[in-house]
């Protein structure tokens, strides 16, 4: 077992792995050092990583980095990645919620240096955490672990059984693309399943924020329905009286669509149709 095997780390400072935090540290070396190749820093950016734990993946960013600003929630974490990175003089990391974290104002200290984010997210939290991100940092790009479930829903085509409200919100605010798979043994505590890394590249589409605000709202109540007509699912969900005269929608009811078979920008333009119908009338 060498020194930085997290099992004789956790050991050495008396602590054990938590469930609650949903801690599984890496123990394959190879993966660290594929999502630092995929994450792909330079000297001039900065990085976020979230849930840094025992500071191996923050070692390596450090090293090719700018700047990396880890965020823990763990108070042990924290005390234990601070020691490690001592002599790190880029690598800061911090005590607080990645969820709540005031992005904005964490990174407001960097100027105009390009972000970029890595971070092996917790699996009870993942899905939450990655549209916090997504909404919250200006990133150059993005290399998440996940659940291999969750990386797959995000990564979904529509008509896919797999395909649902988080593939919606994902692709709709990056261009998300498959990494590479982890296997469960890979980590510390092994977890029941495997992990997968995704890549997010910042998305192509000028979007209405506004829009993308009540994009949740649609897909909720249409994929309720994903396997009924469209024009049956917005009657369901209670949307087809305030769309009824919206073109696009008459242009979707045109076919035997299903919601489960509308891309991102469709429910994004429904979205948007929501918005012009409840929008006071001059």
């Amino acid at each position: 077992m060498s020194n930085d095997d997290p099992r004789q780390i956790l050991r050495a400072f008396g602590l054990r792995p938590r469930r609650r935090f949903g801690q599984n540290f890496l123990v394959n070396k190879g993966i660290l050092d594929k999502i630092v190749d995929l994450l792909d820093p330079s000297s001039h950016d900065v990085v976020i990583e979230v849930g840094p734990g025992l500071g191996h993946l923050t070692e390596r960013l450090a090293a090719r980095s700018g700047r990396v600003l880890g965020i823990d929630a763990d108070e042990d974490m924290v005390r234990v990645c601070r020691r490690r990175l001592a002599t790190h003089e880029n690598a800061e990391v911090l005590l607080g919620d990645a969820v709540t974290a005031d992005y904005p104002r964490l990174l407001a200290a960097f100027g105009d240096a390009a972000v970029r984010v890595a971070g092996n997210l917790p699996f009870y939290c993942a899905s939450e955490l990655a549209l916090v991100l997504l909404e919250n940092v200006p990133f150059h790009r993005m290399v998440l672990m996940f659940q291999q479930e969750v990386a797959r829903r995000i990564l979904a085509s529509p008509g896919g059984k797999e395909y649902g409200a988080l593939s919606v919100a994902c692709q709709l605010r990056a261009r998300c693309l498959p990494g590479f798979r982890v296997r469960a043994g890979s980590f510390y505590p092994k977890p029941e399943v495997d992990a997968a890394v995704v890549r997010f590249e910042p998305s192509r589409e000028a979007l209405d924020p506004d829009c993308l605000l009540r994009v949740e709202g649609v897909t909720k109540a249409l994929f309720s329905y994903r396997r009924k007509t469209l024009a049956k699912g917005l009657a369901l969900s209670g949307l087809a009286d305030r769309l009824a005269h919206d073109p696009l929608v008459a242009d979707l009811l045109s076919g035997r669509m299903r919601p489960e078979t509308l891309t991102p920008l469709d429910f994004y333009r429904l979205a948007c149709a929501v918005r012009n119908a409840e929008e006071p009338k001059p």
